[in-house]
C-alpha cells in the first residue's frame, strides 16, 4: 500500500515535471516565435475556424495534414492569437499523447513505467522537447497514441481492437513514421487475441474493418489529386531503401537519436541502452511476444534510416533528422509495457520475502521519481546553455527562417493599412512566413508568395486577374527590380532594413505576370 501511496504521488510529480519544461518553453520561446510551416497553420486555422478546408493533406502537399489547425482554430475562438493558439495545440496534442501512454500503464499495473512516461518529456533533452512542439505532427501522433493505449486497455474486447488498429492504420496515412509504434501494436494484438481459422467471418470483418478507413482516405486523396494535380506540388518522400543510405547514417547516431538521450546527457547511447535493457528483460523472462515487438522498433527504425527522407534535413531545431523517429520513444514504451511481469515470490515464503519484494518496489519508484526530476533540474541548465542557443540557430538560419510573432502583427497591420487606403485586397510577399502569416492576420487580403505558393487557388485567382493593382511587400535586399518595373510600380512606404511597400499597377500590355517577373517573383513552374 505504501509502495502505491509512494508511486501515486511519482506520477504526480513527473506530470507537473513535464507541464512545467513544456509551459517553459511555451512561454519563453515558441509561443512568441513562427516560422513559415506554423504561419501557414495559421492560415488553416482560419479557414478551419469558417469550416472551409481547402485540401485534404498540408497545402501544396500529398502527405501530412493540417490537423493540428483544428484546435488552434477553436483557441483563436476563445481569444487566444493563432500564434499562441498554435503552439498551445501542438503542446496538448503531445502532452495527450504521453499522458494517455502513462495512464495506460498504470492501469496495467506498472506504477514505475507510468511515471517514466508521465515524465519522459521532462527526462528527455531540449531538442526533443522544442522539435515536439515546433515540427507539427502532433495530431496524427496523438492519435497513435491514444489508439496504443486503448489496446493495452480494451482487454478481450475484440471490436475495440479492431477500431484501435484501425485509427492506427489511419495515421499512417498523415505520418508514416508510426510505423514504429504500429508494428509492435500489430504483434501485440495477434497475439493477445490469437484468432483463430474457425473464426473467418469475424477475421474478415475485422480486416475490412480495420482497413476500410485508410483505404477510402487514400482513395479520396487519390480522386482530389487526379482533379487537382497542382495541390501536390511538393514531391513526396520516396520508399527507396538502401544499404549503404542505412550504413552512412548509422555512422552518424547522433543526429537521428541523440535528440532521444536524456537532458543532462544528449546522447545516442540513452535511447540504445533502452533498446538492451528490454531485449535483456524479454529474453530472460521468455516472453517472444515483447522480444518479437522490439526487434519489430528496430527493424522499422533501420527502415527508415535506409530511405532518401531520413537524410533530409535543415540546420534548423525544427527539420533535424530525429523528426523522422519522433514516435520511437512512445513505441519502446509500449514494448515495456507488454513485458510479462517479473515473478514475484509467494507470500507463503515468509515475511522477509514480502519485506524485500515492499523494498525494490519502493526502489524501482523511487528511481521513477528521480528521473523527472534530475530531467527537471537538466532542462534548467540546458536551457541556460542549449535553448538560447537554439533559438537563435533558428532566428538566423534564413533558408527556413523564424520570426518573432509580435514583427509579423507589426507587419501585417501596416499591410492591411497600406491595402485600405489605396483600395487594393491582394499584396505580393517575397518572404514566405510573412506571406502566411498576414493570409491569417489580416482582414479581406489575398496574399501571395508566387515563387513557391502551395496555395494553388490563391495563385490561380492571382492569374485570373491579370490587369488588377497589387502590392508588392519586399523585405530582402536583392528583390526588387524598380527601375524595370516603373512605371507601373511605385514606393509607397518604407521600413526597417529593406523593407518597401510598392503599389503596382498593370495595364492591358503588362500583365500581372509580367510585374513578378520584373520584381524577381516569377510564378512557381510546377503550376
Amino acid at each position: 500500500m505504501r509502495t502505491w501511496s509512494l508511486a501515486k504521488g511519482a506520477v504526480v510529480a513527473a506530470a507537473v515535471c513535464t507541464l512545467v519544461t513544456q509551459f517553459l518553453l511555451y512561454f519563453r520561446w515558441l509561443a512568441h516565435y513562427a516560422n513559415e510551416d506554423q504561419t501557414l497553420l495559421w492560415a488553416a486555422a482560419r479557414d478551419w475556424g469558417h469550416v472551409r478546408p481547402r485540401q485534404p493533406n498540408f497545402w501544396g502537399q500529398d502527405y501530412s495534414t493540417t490537423f493540428e489547425a483544428i484546435p488552434a482554430a477553436l483557441f483563436h475562438g476563445l481569444g487566444l492569437s493563432y500564434g499562441s493558439a498554435l503552439t498551445l495545440a501542438v503542446l496538448l496534442l503531445n502532452l495527450a499523447a504521453w499522458f494517455a501512454l502513462g495512464f495506460a500503464a498504470w492501469r496495467l499495473g506498472r506504477p514505475m513505467l507510468a511515471v517514466l512516461a508521465f515524465g519522459a518529456i521532462a527526462a528527455m533533452s531540449v531538442d526533443h522537447a522544442v522539435l515536439t512542439i515546433g515540427y507539427n505532427t502532433a495530431a496524427p501522433r496523438a492519435l497513435l497514441a491514444v489508439a496504443a493505449a486503448t489496446l493495452l486497455l480494451v482487454g478481450r474486447h475484440r471490436w475495440l481492437v479492431v477500431g484501435a488498429l484501425s485509427l492506427a492504420l489511419l495515421t499512417l496515412c498523415w505520418d508514416a513514421s508510426g510505423l514504429l509504434l504500429f508494428a509492435p501494436m500489430v504483434f501485440y494484438a495477434v497475439a493477445r487475441h490469437r484468432p483463430r481459422p474457425a473464426q473467418w467471418r469475424f477475421l474478415l470483418a475485422a480486416l475490412v474493418a480495420i482497413g476500410a478507413p485508410t483505404v477510402a482516405w487514400l482513395q479520396f486523396t487519390s480522386a482530389w489529386y487526379d482533379r487537382h494535380p497542382e495541390d501536390a506540388m511538393h514531391a513526396p518522400p520516396t520508399l527507396e531503401p538502401g544499404w549503404s543510405r542505412l550504413v552512412h547514417n548509422l555512422s552518424t547516431p547522433n543526429k537521428f537519436f541523440g535528440a532521444f538521450g536524456s537532458a543532462l546527457w544528449v546522447s545516442w547511447l540513452v535511447p540504445a541502452a533502452v533498446v538492451v535493457l528490454l531485449l535483456v528483460v524479454a529474453l530472460r523472462r521468455n516472453d517472444r511476444l515483447a522480444l518479437v515487438s522490439v526487434l519489430s522498433v528496430v527493424g522499422v527504425t533501420f527502415l527508415i534510416l535506409s530511405v532518401p527522407r531520413a537524410a533530409e534535413a535543415l540546420d534548423t531545431p525544427y527539420l533535424p533528422n530525429a523528426r523522422t523517429l519522433l514516435p520511437l520513444p512512445m513505441a519502446l514504451v509500449f514494448c515495456a509495457a507488454i513485458l510479462r511481469p517479473a515473478i514475484r515470490p509467494a507470500e507463503a515464503t515468509g515475511s522477509a520475502s514480502s519485506e524485500r519484494s515492499v523494498r525494490g518496489g519502493q526502489l524501482r519508484v523511487a528511481v521513477a521519481v528521480a528521473a523527472p526530476l534530475i530531467g527537471l533540474l537538466g532542462l534548467v541548465v540546458a536551457w541556460q546553455q542549449q535553448a538560447g542557443e537554439l533559438k537563435d540557430k533558428a532566428i538566423a538560419y534564413s533558408v527556413y527562417p523564424q520570426r518573432r510573432n509580435e514583427v509579423l502583427d507589426d507587419l501585417c497591420g501596416r499591410v492591411q493599412t497600406a491595402a485600405d487606403a489605396h483600395h487594393v485586397d491582394t499584396v505580393v510577399f517575397d518572404l514566405k512566413v510573412s506571406t502566411y502569416a498576414c493570409a491569417a492576420l489580416g482582414t479581406h487580403l489575398v496574399t501571395v508568395y508566387p515563387q513557391y505558393e502551395r496555395r494553388s487557388w490563391v495563385l490561380r485567382t492571382f492569374l485570373d486577374h491579370p490587369d488588377e493593382p497589387f502590392i508588392f511587400v519586399s523585405e530582402l535586399d536583392d528583390q526588387v527590380a524598380v527601375d524595370f518595373s516603373q512605371p507601373w510600380c511605385q514606393v509607397i512606404a518604407t521600413g526597417q532594413g529593406f523593407e518597401n511597400f510598392l503599389l503596382c499597377t498593370p495595364d492591358e500590355l503588362v500583365w500581372r505576370i509580367d510585374l513578378l517577373n520584373y520584381l524577381n517573383q516569377p510564378v512557381r513552374t510546377t503550376f
